[in-house]
């Protein structure tokens, strides 16, 4: 019982044999109950064991090996309990009455009125079904029940049953339990202290940084500077925005001059443009007025004849010409690379050279080309330019057609509509890519019946496109022609025109559009 004694938590213990009959009991803060002799339903008499002196408690002691504290041997002068268990016999001492711990024998049982604890202990149902005493543990809401069975050599000797007070370890529980909860707050409270002053040292230089960004992108001025904030990772923002604005300041700097010389360049070209519009305009009506004029077209004996060409852009490169001197006419049609001035005054070139060899009665069909290629060969290296054209002539006299030069196919269209395609590819060369192109010249001859003739074209008919960029085609323009042969001339001309401008449609016309007619009279 001194263990229990040096153990303040320990509020009680009761010691049973192991039939489960009570047999000393430990309450602290209280007066033990007196007995004079142990009770015998409590514990049996062995023989040879002597009751002890009237007055006296019983105290277990720790035994030998292992035995439970509170049961020991004692020496000589102490009688034999038990088998294997010495009983101290002690007098009462003076001042028993006090707060104590006491041990004593409980004559009748009163230590536990209510069913003994051991009926409790069977009764639980963690312990339910068990053969035999265990170790267990039952924790209430204030103390803690401890059952430990009692071995001694092996053997069980009874059950020594403890109830522990908790209120002390709540207490202390609690009391951690509220140590740590103000710990936190007060970790809390100063992690906000803290994070707040790091906010406000971080963000005050970024809002200021934001507030300069935005006073720049509203102004465009770009020598605003951000003062820097220190040596840390925002300084070296701060650095490097400035650094971006002083760059963009300096290529702000290099704009404006950029755009003063070209706003004087403007000016400049403003004065070329309205020059050249001035010479295209110039050439454009020099173009105009060189082509046949339909007065002309009918004073040609034997033929009914239409043309028609409309440029691409203001001036263009497309050429056709129908010209008669002394019974001999000539007719042409050709398409010079690119368009504008150059086109235009190259193709004026050819129209001026053609009248010329003409009017000087060159006759024969592949020295009349020849000649008309170096011509045009060196006036293109003059004026310093890489234009130059395909050209088809062709000599016509009493229903006769000499053909000549390299252009596009020639359809040849019977009375009845049907339609020849002519190659011309054997025919000559490209003119004035090269000084000398007679060898490469020759001619054929094509004889027209009433109601035959031909119909001559460029690549902007042919290669025109529609809105899918899908081209107009050779094998469509030979069904209009067909389609519309017992037209006239005219009326042919303008089935053409008006069939290629509904296949277009809205499509941009990136060539010239050339068609000349001729009809066989009867």
């Amino acid at each position: 019982m001194a263990s229990l004694k040096a153990k303040p938590r320990i509020i009680l213990a009761h010691v049973f044999l192991k039939d489960g009959k009570l047999f000393a009991s430990y309450f602290r803060g209280q007066k033990p109950k007196k007995t004079s002799d142990f009770d015998e339903e409590l514990r049996p008499d062995p023989e040879g064991f002597d009751e002890g002196p009237e007055g006296l408690d019983v105290e277990l002691r720790s035994g030998p090996e292992g035995f439970s504290e509170g049961l020991r041997s004692e020496p000589e002068g102490f009688d034999e309990g038990p088998e294997g268990l010495d009983v101290e016999l002690r007098s009462e001492p003076e001042g028993f009455d006090n707060e104590e711990q006491k041990s004593f024998d409980d004559e009748q049982n009163e230590a536990e009125e209510s069913p003994t604890l051991m009926d409790y202990y069977f009764s639980n149902p963690e312990v339910q079904g068990n053969d035999k005493i265990e170790d267990n543990y039952f924790f209430k809401e204030d103390y803690v029940e401890v059952f430990k069975e009692i071995i001694y050599k092996g053997k069980p000797l009874g059950t020594i049953y403890i109830r522990s007070d908790l209120k002390e370890l709540n207490e202390r529980l609690l009391l951690a339990g509220c140590i740590i909860v103000a710990v936190l707050i007060g970790a809390l409270l100063l992690g906000f202290v803290l994070a707040s002053k790091l906010q406000r040292l971080i963000t005050t230089p970024l809002y200021s940084l934001l507030s300069t960004m935005k006073i720049v992108s509203v102004e465009k001025n770009y020598s605003i500077r951000e003062p820097k904030p220190g040596n840390d990772e925002l300084g070296s923002l701060v650095e490097g925005f400035n650094d971006m604005l002083a760059q963009v300041e300096g290529r702000d700097k290099e704009l404006a001059l950029a755009n003063q010389e070209i706003t004087a360049l403007n000016e400049l070209l403003k004065e070329d443009n309205l020059r050249m519009s001035a010479e295209l305009e110039v050439t454009r009506q020099l173009q105009q007025m060189v082509l046949p004029k339909e007065d002309e077209l009918q004073q040609i004996e034997g033929l009914d004849i239409a043309g028609f060409m409309e440029p691409a852009e203001e001036v263009g490169g497309d050429y056709y010409d129908v010209l008669q001197h002394n019974g001999h006419v000539k007719i042409g049609i050709g398409d010079v690379t690119g368009h504008g001035l150059e086109s235009g005054v190259l193709m004026l070139m050819v129209q001026m050279a053609v009248r010329t060899l003409l009017i000087n009665d060159v006759s024969d069909s592949e020295t009349f080309l020849s000649v008309l290629n170096r011509a045009v060969f060196d006036n293109a290296r003059r004026i310093q330019t890489d234009k130059n054209l395909t050209l088809s002539l062709l000599d016509y006299e009493a229903g006769t057609l000499r053909l000549t030069g390299q252009h596009e196919d020639v359809l040849l269209v019977r009375k009845d509509g049907n339609v020849e395609l002519i190659d011309t590819f054997e025919l000559g060369f490209m003119v004035g890519v090269k000084p000398d192109i007679s060898a490469m010249v020759s001619q054929m001859e094509i004889q027209l019946q009433p109601g035959d003739g031909i119909v001559l074209y460029t690549d902007g008919i042919t290669e025109a496109q529609n809105m899918d960029e899908e081209q107009y085609g050779i094998e469509r323009l030979c069904e209009v022609v067909s389609h519309n042969w017992q037209q006239s001339a005219l009326g042919i001309q303008q089935a053409i025109v008006a069939d290629v401008r509904q296949y277009i449609s809205e499509q941009k016309v990136f060539d010239d559009i050339t068609v000349l007619v001729l009809k066989q009279l009867a």
